[in-house]
C-alpha cells in the first residue's frame, strides 16, 4: 500500500512527498527489496543519480544466493546511474553483468551500443549489439536511430540514411532522429533534405546544447560546424 501510494505521488509530480514515503518505507521495511527498488526509480527520475545508484546497490545486496536472470534490470538501472555519473568503468561492468544475465533485452543492447557510440569506440561491437536490439524489437524508431547512428559512426553513410528515415518515419516528433538524419543526407550529398531535417528538428523542442549545434549547422552546414 505504502509503495502504491509513493507511485501515485509520483504520478502527480509530488517528488518530495514520494521520496519521502519511500525513504520511510526502507526504514520501516528494512527487509524489503522492492522498497529499496523503487526509491532508486524515484530517486533516478528526480536525476539524483548517486542515490539512485546507492538504492539499486542495497537491493543488489539484498539478492538471495546471488544474482538472478531477473536481476538484469537492477544492474541495468544501476549502470545508467553511473552512466550519468560519468562513471563509466562501473557502468560499463553493471550494462555488461546485465546483457550476462539477460543477453536478449533490447534496452541493454541499445544503451551499451549507443554509449559506444558516443564515446567513439568499440563501433563495430556497438553497430552488433544495436542490430541485435533491433531484430528484437523491430518497430522501435529509438533503436533504429541507434542503428543508423552506428552506421554514421562507421562512416557507411548509405546504410545510415536508409535506417534513419525509418527511424524517422517510426518517430517523426524527435529532435535526435531528425538531427542525425539531418548529417547523414549531409554526408551523402543531399544538402537541402539535411537542412530540412535540421529545422525539424529545431521545431522538435531540443535542449539548448542541441539547439546551438542546429543552429551552427544551418548557418554554416555540417562540416564547418
Amino acid at each position: 500500500v505504502v509503495l502504491e501510494k509513493a507511485r501515485i505521488l509520483q504520478d502527480m509530480e509530488k517528488t518530495a512527498e514520494a521520496l519521502a514515503l519511500l525513504e520511510d518505507a526502507t526504514v520501516r521495511f528494512p527487509h524489503s527489496r522492492r522498497a529499496r527498488v523503487e526509491l532508486g526509480e524515484a530517486l533516478r527520475q528526480a536525476e539524483r543519480y548517486e542515490e539512485a545508484v546507492a538504492a539499486y546497490s542495497a537491493a543488489i545486496d539484498m539478492s538471495p544466493g546471488g544474482s538472478r536472470r531477473q536481476d538484469w534490470y537492477l544492474y541495468f538501472l544501476r549502470g545508467v546511474g553511473y552512466e550519468r555519473l560519468g562513471r563509466w568503468n562501473e557502468a560499463e561492468a553493471d550494462l555488461r553483468k546485465a546483457l550476462s544475465l539477460n543477453p536478449a533485452e533490447p534496452n541493454v543492447l541499445n544503451y551499451l551500443g549507443y554509449s559506444y557510440l558516443e564515446q567513439g569506440r568499440n563501433i563495430e561491437e556497438a553497430r552488433q549489439l544495436i542490430a541485435k536490439a533491433v531484430e528484437l524489437r523491430p518497430g522501435d524508431g529509438f533503436i533504429i536511430d541507434s542503428l543508423g547512428w552506428a552506421y554514421f559512426m562507421a562512416g557507411q553513410y548509405d546504410e545510415a540514411v536508409k535506417h534513419l528515415e525509418l527511424a524517422v518515419a517510426a518517430e517523426p516528433g524527435d529532435a535526435t532522429i531528425n538531427e542525425h538524419l539531418g548529417d547523414a543526407y549531409w554526408r551523402v550529398g543531399r544538402t537541402i533534405e539535411a537542412r530540412f531535417r535540421w529545422r525539424a528538428a529545431m521545431d522538435s523542442e531540443p535542449a539548448e546544447d542541441q539547439s546551438r549545434r542546429l543552429v551552427a549547422k544551418l548557418e554554416l552546414g555540417l562540416d564547418a560546424a
